[in-house]
């Protein structure tokens, strides 16, 4: 049986106090949010992940995570 995972990466981190919301911030070598997403790709049982972003982080979520 497959699952999917959604991963919501949709604040503004306004408390954050940062022009970028804080699931676009690097974390070591990858944006906060990223990190998710290669935590769940090693699990077999999921064959879809889903990220909920703003809209207007919709390109630079698929550029960042094509990497």
């Amino acid at each position: 049986m497959s699952s999917a995972v959604i991963i919501v990466a949709a604040g503004k981190g306004n408390r954050f106090k940062s022009k970028v919301p804080k699931q676009f911030q690097k974390l070591g070598k990858h944006p906060v949010f990223l990190w998710s997403i290669l935590a769940f790709k090693r699990i077999k049982e999921f064959s879809q992940i889903i990220v909920v972003v703003p809209q207007d982080y919709m390109n630079k979520l698929k550029s960042l995570a094509g990497k």
